[in-house]
């Protein structure tokens, strides 16, 4: 649907209020929204988010081979599919201090609550791994990525 072909219907013109009114905006607003969807991807997305926290010392180029590794652990597989465990390099510890017991579907739960690790000697970077799309139960990043096509997810949309 190119932007250029959109174009009002005479229904929705004529309840668009006349004047600043800002009930009868409100109103407007939540029958009809802000934005109109032009177009949206599906699919599948695997990222891990790192943050550095103000208290830290680290150089840019000691957080870059931090994430460097961290990617490497969660995109590397052994020939038998798992994923290969590299502790001695990446220590960290879970932020989780309280778990919630989730009695609804994994993914679901997992997609909810991401869990947030810290890593180096004084917890000054966190690591977040998010996945969207397909089915997140822990597996390894290609076989979750073999679950994308049969459960994907709204990765970006276009408006006007």
């Amino acid at each position: 649907l190119a932007r250029s072909q959109i174009t009002l219907s005479e229904r929705v013109k004529q309840e668009v209020p006349p004047s600043w009114d800002p009930a009868a905006l409100a109103e407007f607003i939540e029958k009809y929204g802000t934005h109109i969807i032009v177009g949206v991807k599906m699919g599948g997305k695997d990222v891990i988010h790192i943050k550095q926290l103000q208290k830290s010392n680290l150089q840019p180029t000691e957080v870059q081979k931090l994430l460097k590794q961290l990617s490497d652990e969660r995109f590397s597989e052994d020939v038998s599919g798992s994923v290969v465990p590299n502790s001695d390099k990446l220590p960290g510890k879970s932020k989780d201090e309280h778990s919630v017991v989730w009695d609804i579907h994994t993914s679901f739960a997992n997609s909810m609550r991401p869990s947030v690790v810290s890593h180096s000697k004084n917890d000054d970077i966190l690591s977040v791994p998010i996945r969207r799309g397909g089915a997140d139960t822990g597996q390894s990043h290609n076989q979750w990525l073999s679950t994308v096509s049969q459960s994907p997810n709204v990765i970006s949309m276009s408006f006007v």
